[in-house]
């Protein structure tokens, strides 16, 4: 018992001393790997972000109404203009403090940095190289920019390095000169975001160069952040447990109990079920001391920050971050999961097939630190979601949030991420942190593809199903009695809505409550593609075929996880799929494809009239595509023929495959849609079919996502016969569209400007009349200038109009 209270008295003064030690850069690298200190709650401290997001969104003060909360124009927005100075105030902040993070979709411009009251810049970097490691210690992996990394034009910039201040800090961009020559704000897409503490802290201002000691430390945390995937924080002498359990269809069995006092350090765990998605259906639960309900409830992949693993290999997606992942075959969690009397661990199965569940802990007896919260993992799914802003986190009590991984699971297609995350602190009406867009979140921009970085990433290249995961291991959350997370979901009042899932780490003290209930089985399994209004090809009559017999495939990527195919052996095979395709009268037809290594060339025909343009089905990796087959009459009893027509040359076979039949009200006569037409060239970006919703043309438009001056793109439009036509475009137009410049085959015809404060349609841009020959014209869009007010050069064309005169 004497030596037990010697243990106490020791941490006490512990815990005392680090309270008075002095916060310098050494301390704030430390932090930057410190999981042993996430449980232990520090009074008085807070967690803010400064951000670009849209100021449209506002709260009503007189009558707590919200205005604006969906607008979405979120670059280019500062705390203010310093015109003497010839700056855009990014933040302005009270110490002592710390900056953690750093993220920008554009960085440009030069960045200032003025510590503690400082008069002139204390600190000046090119913004955009500041993310590239060539600038010191903005090394990697503290700091990560995608075209850097990953290769391609797109810029989305991240940065870990702490910058500390005793007594304030000021961020502001170095403004540009527009075409007029007038100073403006650069523009940025921005977040900064940073801890402040209590008064009295001693904290030591960032200063450059380091010292050894402090570059030596640099390198040390750089190396164990690259080596993720092993516990940044090893401690020898662990107490271990491990076993193997099959847990039956709809039971529940104990896996472990442990006394405490202790800390898990290590959790690993891996499952072989006899279902697709057993990993979704069987559930860990963690109870702490003498706790009823569960502190960790998650389903096993979900738990370590996966979504749509379901039957697929490890080996197909690695994902090492910090404190979760997978390696060798097993999930791995070095979160710190404190308990003061026992931890009891089960798992629950909601399937319908046994699972083998294998798992092993590692953990460190011994007495708690006073402050020391306990830690939280809850998964929750709405299928679908209905609501814009889906809550990831609601709870109650004392405790710091530390991360979340999101799972979407996109019925729609295409695009999903517009949405701001929000963090409400303490009760406020105004969140605290307000981002700027889902991506953003998490640490990209423009979209979100497969990159794996120590606090930040996404598991699943996919545009419909994906993970995404953030852990804010620094720049975590204080809340000192209630906290509410919420990430915007811009589907919630579409027809097809979108299913929303997500786990939320947290740490709370002992006490405390949430808002979390055990999700259903139904909800567990993620949905098949959904395309709204489209007639399954599967459901129409094969009326007659040539050559192989056409099946029923079954695919998770398909509308409905079926379509029809013929595996063609040759050119000239061909099949007929007849029925009520849904609308009679003029209509925009467009099929579903399948796309794939072995899928040829094929021509589309509807009651014996030969449409445009021919198909080619061949992709390097399995897939499916949307294609504009142009305007058509339709009867009400229709006979849609699809005949090979040969295949590319890396294509292995003539198998053609289609999804489903989708009918579009016309908006415009003739007009061709931007997505339908051959991409002859594109130089600065590559093109992108993006859905926009009906307010376009055939729903979508052809995408570039171009950020650079001059680039541009080239498109083949087909004239049927020769003649004198009126040449009508219609565009896209947002807040970072540039000055688009039109050419026809070589001749400049005009511009236009594409800037608008949200997305919407252009209506008719008029280029004159032309006389065209018969055949095929190439039409050019090049980005040649940007609107002052516009942050990007990008340009959408929704289609293209030719009036014969």
């Amino acid at each position: 018992m004497r030596a037990v209270w010697f243990v106490v008295l020791a941490l006490m003064l512990t815990c005392a001393a680090q309270a008075q030690e002095i916060r310098d850069q050494s301390w704030f690298l430390r932090k930057l790997v410190d999981l042993d200190g996430l449980p232990i709650l520090e009074a008085g401290a807070r967690c803010v972000q400064s951000s670009s997001y849209d100021r449209a969104s506002r709260l009503d003060a007189a009558t707590g109404k919200y205005i604006g909360w969906e607008a979405n124009g979120d670059a280019g927005h500062y705390m203010g203009v310093d015109a003497a100075r010839g700056e855009a105030v990014m933040a302005d902040i009270k110490g002592p403090g710390v900056i953690y993070r750093i993220w920008s979709a554009n960085p440009q411009s030069r960045l200032r940095i003025y510590l503690d009251g400082a008069e002139q810049p204390s600190y000046e970097w090119d913004f955009n190289e500041l993310f590239t490691g060539k600038v010191e210690p903005f090394r990697m992996p503290l700091v990560w920019q995608r075209r850097v990394v990953l290769g391609g034009g797109n810029p989305a910039s991240d940065c870990w390095l702490p910058i500390a201040f005793a007594r304030s800090v000021r961020v502001a961009a170095v403004m540009v000169k527009n075409a007029e020559g007038k100073l403006v704000p650069p523009g940025q897409y921005y977040h900064v975001q940073y801890r402040t503490f209590a008064p009295g802290t001693p904290v030591k201002t960032f200063r450059l160069p380091l010292s050894a000691e402090e570059t030596r430390l640099l390198a040390e945390v750089g190396d164990r952040l690259a080596k993720s995937g092993t516990d940044p924080q090893p401690s020898a002498g662990l107490a271990t447990r491990s076993a193997e359990t099959t847990v039956a269809p709809g039971g529940e069995v104990e896996l472990t109990s442990i006394d405490g006092p202790a800390t898990i350090h290590a959790l690993r765990a891996s499952l072989i079920g006899g279902e697709k998605w057993a990993s979704r259906l069987v559930l860990l639960r963690a109870y702490w001391d003498d706790d009823p309900k569960p502190a960790v409830e998650a389903p096993v992949e979900a738990l370590f920050g996966e979504g749509f693993v379901g039957g697929l290999k490890f080996a197909e997606r690695p994902y090492t971050s910090l404190p979760l992942g997978h390696l060798d075959g097993k999930w791995y969690s070095y979160f710190r999961m404190p308990f003061a009397k026992r931890a009891r661990w089960t798992a629950i199965n909601l399937g319908t097939q046994p699972a083998k569940l294998a798992w092993d802990l590692a953990w460190r007896p011994g007495a708690l630190p006073a402050d020391t919260a306990r830690f939280h993992a809850r998964f929750r799914v709405e299928q679908p979601s209905t609501v814009f802003e889906y809550p990831f986190l609601e709870c109650q009590g004392r405790g710091t949030y530390v991360g979340m991984a999101l799972f979407t699971d996109n019925a729609h297609g295409g695009w999903w991420g517009e949405g701001d995350e929000r963090a409400y602190v303490d009760g406020e009406a105004f969140p605290s942190v307000f981002g700027t867009g889902s991506e953003d979140f998490f640490g990209d921009a423009w979209g979100i593809v497969w990159f794996n970085n120590p606090y930040h990433g996404s598991t699943d290249p996919h545009d419909r199903k994906q993970s995404c995961w953030r852990y804010q291991i620094t720049e975590n959350i204080p809340f000192e009695q209630k906290l509410r997370m919420t990430i915007e979901n811009y589907t919630f009042g579409d027809k097809v809505k979108n299913s929303y899932a997500s786990t939320a780490y947290w740490y709370a003290m002992p006490g405390g409550t949430d808002f979390f209930e055990t999700p259903k089985a139904a909800d567990l399994v993620p949905w098949g593609r959904i395309v709204q209004g489209a007639v399954e090809a599967e459901t129409l009559t094969v009326a007659a075929h040539q050559g192989a017999d056409p099946i029923v495939a079954a695919s998770d990527a398909l509308s409905g996880s079926k379509g029809v195919r013929q595996a063609a052996a040759a050119a000239g095979e061909s099949f007929d799929l007849r029925g009520d395709l849904g609308r009679q009268g003029d209509s925009l037809l467009a099929v579903g494809i399948e796309r794939g290594p072995d899928h040829g060339q094929f021509k589309v025909s509807l009651n014996g009239q030969p449409l445009e343009p021919a198909i080619d089905g061949y992709a390097a990796a399995p897939g499916v595509a949307e294609v504009s087959l142009g305007e058509v009459v339709l009867k009400g009893d229709d006979v849609l023929q699809f005949t090979s027509a040969g295949k590319a040359g890396a294509a292995t076979g003539f198998t053609v495959g289609i999804d489903y039949v989708l009918l579009k009200p016309v908006r415009f006569k003739n007009v061709v849609e931007g997505e339908s037409l051959k991409v002859l060239e594109a130089v600065g970006s590559e093109t992108a079919i993006q859905g926009l919703g009906d307010r376009f043309s055939g729903d979508t438009q052809l995408w570039f996502p171009n950020r650079k001056q001059d680039s541009y793109f080239t498109v083949e439009v087909p004239v049927k016969a020769a003649g004198r036509y009126e040449l009508n475009l219609y565009l896209c137009t947002a807040a970072d569209y540039g000055i688009c410049q039109v050419e026809l085959d070589g001749k400049v015809l005009g511009k236009f400007d594409a800037y608008h404060e949200g997305v919407a349609p252009s209506g008719k841009q008029t280029f004159g009349v032309q006389d065209l020959t018969e055949g095929k014209h190439k039409l050019t869009l090049r980005a040649v200038d940007k609107n002052p007010k516009s942050t990007g050069y990008m340009i959408g064309l929704d289609c293209v109009q030719l009036l014969p005169q």
